[in-house]
C-alpha cells in the first residue's frame, strides 16, 4: 500500500470505474463525458471513442476483446473487438445506469440509480427489467442465475433477478459494493464495514 503511483490518463474528468478481465496489464476505464480508456500493457492509456455520455461501469469477458459499458440516459455499449468501435445496445430507455455485469451466452445485467435491474439474454436484442428491492449501490453475478444486490441490506436472487430475498447480515451500516464467486462472497459499506460469506450467502 506504500507504493501506490500516478498514471497518465489524458482526461481531467472524473473516472468511474475500471476492469481488467485477467491480469493487469489488459484493461478498460470510463468516465464522465463519454470517456473510455483502454490499456494492453497496464501503463499507456488509450483514449477510445464512444457517445458523449457519462459512462459509470465498464466489464468485459475473460479474453477482454468484448466488453461492455453503461451510463446515463439508458446508455449500454459494447465492443466486440477490444475496443476499436463501441455500438449502443441499450434498451432505449432514460435510466441511469451504475453498474453492469456481463456473463457469457450474451447476458448483461445493469442496475439503475431507482431499484430496479435491466438484462438481456440477447446482448441487448432484448430487455427486460427486475425489482429487486435494493436501491441497488452494488451487485455481483456467481453466474447466470444467481446474484447479491446490496444498499442498506442483502438480497440475493438465484432464479436470474425474477425474485429476490432477504439474506441474513450483520451490519447497520449502508453496503455500497460486492464480490461473489462459487459460494463465497464479500460485501463493503459504510464505516469500514467488510462482511464475508462462504455460503452463497444464505
Amino acid at each position: 500500500g506504500t507504493s501506490w503511483g500516478p498514471q497518465v490518463s489524458g482526461t481531467v474528468n472524473t473516472l468511474w470505474s475500471i476492469f481488467f478481465p485477467q491480469t493487469d496489464v489488459f484493461g478498460y476505464c470510463c468516465g464522465d463525458g463519454g470517456v473510455m480508456l483502454h490499456t494492453t500493457d497496464g501503463v499507456a492509456w488509450n483514449p477510445q471513442t464512444v457517445p458523449a455520455v457519462n459512462l459509470r461501469g465498464v466489464h468485459a469477458a475473460l479474453s477482454g476483446v468484448t466488453a461492455y459499458a453503461c451510463g446515463d440516459a439508458g446508455t449500454v455499449l459494447q465492443t466486440m473487438n477490444s475496443g476499436l468501435t463501441w455500438n449502443p445496445i441499450g434498451p432505449g430507455s432514460a435510466e441511469t445506469f451504475t453498474a453492469l455485469q456481463a456473463l457469457p451466452g450474451a447476458i448483461c445485467y445493469c442496475l439503475t440509480n431507482v431499484g430496479t435491474m435491466r438484462r438481456t439474454f440477447n446482448d441487448g436484442t432484448v430487455w427486460d427489467s427486475v425489482v429487486t428491492g435494493s436501491t441497488n449501490n452494488g451487485f455481483a453475478f456467481t453466474s447466470s442465475t444467481i446474484a447479491i444486490v446490496v444498499d442498506g441490506s442483502i438480497r440475493i436472487t438465484s432464479s436470474s433477478g425474477s425474485s429476490f430475498s432477504n439474506a441474513p447480515e450483520h451490519s447497520t451500516w449502508t453496503l455500497r459494493g460486492a464480490w461473489f464467486q462459487g459460494q463465497v462472497a464479500y460485501v463493503v459499506g459504510d464505516n469500514g464495514t467488510i462482511l464475508k460469506t462462504t455460503s452463497g450467502g444464505q
